[in-house]
């Protein structure tokens, strides 16, 4: 494929943000964080890599995304012509709205497997499976770019993104959650079968890999270690019908937050019976 790439802007270098870092490691790029990781990427402040990107990746915690899309229509920086997608997998597109608005088109990138040990996912980048929402035409190119380096990328309804995420927690995060839980919930997405297969087992692989070689809270990745209150707001409000796994999911909750001193989680959940 002879496509030229857009020089790419990365907002954020979470485990999310610096894996795709890592993966674009042959395209121009711009990151908006000082952060060694042994890549001529070009560091610059929020505004100048708004500008000079062309494909611009929110990697920030999901209770921040809104801030950053603030932050960037205040620059009052042309945006016709620019694909910006953040990378949460609980939230759809539609928390880039404002952007939109004023000329982006705009997307969510998602990949569905526990992000802790860069090295050994770039070694096994064809295992794994990753989602897409947002405009025909930001999913159709982003597929495109993302195929280049053999990362398999499926749509996803942007109304199906609360339940998907919720899946992936039960089958990524914790070895105590149930892995039958997350498969039900998964089922649930729309996905085909063959998806939610190979989809289900990278997860499972990649929590694998790091009960492994982590033994401590490096092995959990998503919202519970980042603190995203409101995104476990999110998973409770889908589990409400859901009795059972309801109880599970805030009982695991609150053990890996004990276990692993995560404040801001343990406050939240007090909340609950």
């Amino acid at each position: 494929m002879n496509m030229k790439p857009d020089k790419t802007g990365i907002i954020g270098l979470g485990r999310a943000g610096g894996l795709l870092f890592k993966i674009f490691r042959h395209q121009p790029l711009y990151t908006d964080i000082q952060k060694n990781l042994s890549h001529p990427g070009k560091f610059t402040g929020l505004r100048e890599l708004v500008r000079k990107s062309g494909i611009i990746f929110i990697s920030v915690p999901d209770d921040k995304i809104s801030t950053i899309v603030k932050k960037i229509a205040l620059f009052k920086v042309d945006l016709k012509g620019k694909i910006i997608l953040h990378l949460s997998g609980s939230y759809s597109s539609e928390i880039l709205t404002e952007l939109r608005a004023t000329g982006a088109s705009t997307g969510s990138l998602h990949p569905a497997l526990s992000i802790a040990d860069h090295d050994w996912i770039i070694r096994n980048l064809k295992k794994f499976v990753w989602t897409i929402e947002g405009e025909k035409m930001v999913r159709r190119k982003i597929k495109r770019l993302m195929k280049r380096y053999s990362v398999k990328v499926f749509p996803i309804s942007e109304k199906k993104k609360g339940i998907y995420h919720l899946a992936c927690v039960f089958l990524s995060n914790l070895p105590v959650f149930n892995p039958e839980f997350g498969g039900i919930l998964l089922r649930e997405t729309g996905l085909e079968e063959r998806v939610t297969r190979k989809l289900g087992h990278g997860l499972v692989l990649s929590l694998e890999h790091n009960l492994i070689k982590f033994s401590d809270k490096r092995m959990i990745t998503g919202p519970l270690v980042r603190g995203d209150v409101k995104t476990i707001r999110n998973h409770l409000k889908i589990l409400k019908e859901k009795d059972e796994m309801f109880h599970w999911y805030i009982n695991k909750c609150r053990t890996a937050a004990e276990k692993f001193n995560l404040k801001n989680v343990s406050d939240f959940l007090r909340r609950y019976p």
